[in-house]
């Protein structure tokens, strides 16, 4: 499922590869268990395999970047929010974005609403969709979907639904320990966003469905 983002690796320390991947052995078993594989007519040793691929990319990635402890805390955020994309794709009828977690109120940033959707709608909020998706790195990608589409895990604590999720939440919903590198990952995470939001509504201010 991941395969084709991965790129030839860089050098790399093999120890601390082993180490971490050793780390998150249990964590990946865990993830792949709650995964029904029949959906995709796959089995459980296959789902673990994309497990392995989202482990080798995301630490090929990032791991000239961070010290091995904040490497390891992107490795576990990424491998869950990982499981939670395949859930997603496993009740659609194909790979495709589900355009359901996106809203006409959210979409209300792109400057594309229409209170009757029709073809030229679903069109732009394809558009939309895209364009956000490229902008994103996978995380905030993920991200942005929990923002869109709180698991009902998240809904469940909120007391008011109309609220920012609060980042401990996120990070409690994720299994990351709250400290500063993890409320700053995060806080990293929503300026991309933002970013990428913003960008979005200069981009679709020319489009319109009248």
């Amino acid at each position: 499922m991941e395969l084709h983002r991965l790129t030839p690796m860089k050098p790399y320390d093999p120890r601390l590869f082993n180490l971490l991947y050793k780390k998150t052995e249990r964590l990946r078993h865990s993830l792949v268990y709650q995964i029904d594989a029949s959906r995709f007519g796959v089995t459980q040793d296959e789902v673990m395999s994309w497990m392995d691929d989202k482990f080798i990319y995301v630490f090929n990635k990032y791991q000239d970047q961070y010290k091995p402890d904040v490497l390891l805390g992107y490795l576990i955020n990424s491998l869950k929010t990982f499981k939670f994309k395949i859930l997603r794709r496993s009740y659609q009828d194909n790979n495709s974005v589900n355009l359901n977690s996106f809203s006409i109120e959210d979409l209300k940033v792109f400057n594309i609403t229409d209170e009757k959707p029709d073809e030229n709608y679903e069109i732009l909020l394809g558009l939309a969709v895209s364009f956000m998706e490229k902008r994103l790195s996978q995380e905030a990608w993920e991200l942005l979907q929990i923002q869109l589409s709180p698991p009902m895990y998240i809904v469940s604590k909120l007391k008011n639904q109309n609220t920012k999720i609060p980042i401990p939440l996120i990070l409690d919903f994720l299994g990351l320990e709250e400290t500063p590198t993890t409320l700053g990952y995060i806080q990293d995470l929503r300026r991309q966003i933002t970013e990428a939001l913003s960008d979005a509504r200069d981009y679709f201010k020319s489009y319109s469905l009248a």
